[in-house]
């Protein structure tokens, strides 16, 4: 983990850090960011494969109505944030 401080196993920070929850061919993380942290760092929900199967897990279980909630798209270099 980053900052040489442990996380609970999800919680991520980075790209690097949420690698380590996804199944394999997944690259959509449903999140929920934690704004109490010091630093900026997001609870790990559930990852998917494809976008539609991800908003449609949101809708059902009524997490787009939490403002915290966000889809990140995983990349090799970053984390994009992506629209509910």
């Amino acid at each position: 983990m980053t900052s040489g401080y442990a996380l609970n196993k999800s919680v991520f920070v980075d790209h690097s850090d949420v690698q380590n929850l996804l199944r394999f061919g997944d690259t959509i993380v449903l999140a929920r960011r934690r704004v109490a942290a010091s630093d900026s760092c997001y609870e790990f929900i559930k990852s998917f494969g494809e976008l539609d199967y991800a908003r449609e897990y949101a809708n059902a279980h009524y997490l787009t109505r939490d403002k915290y909630i966000m889809l990140l798209k995983v990349t090799d270099s970053q984390l994009l944030d992506i629209s509910l």
